[in-house]
């Protein structure tokens, strides 16, 4: 379960155990985030910047030229 709080970080919380496990910071306002169908990725999007991250399920960031 990923969900977002205020202080604009994006958090991923295991439902059996309700603690923290992981969070990062994406953008400065963030918008909105989703969760790929079969829930290897998240895509966090941002007022500010104006910007798409990938994230993958543990919320390391993705770089999309592959490197």
């Amino acid at each position: 379960m990923y969900f977002r709080l205020a202080r604009r970080l994006d958090h991923q919380v295991r439902p059996v155990e309700p603690r923290v496990i992981a969070e990062v910071r994406a953008g400065i306002n963030t918008r909105n985030a989703a969760v790929s169908g079969d829930g290897k990725w998240v895509a966090v999007a941002n007022y500010l910047p104006h910007s798409l991250v990938i994230l993958d399920a543990d919320l390391n960031l993705k770089n999309p030229a592959g490197e």
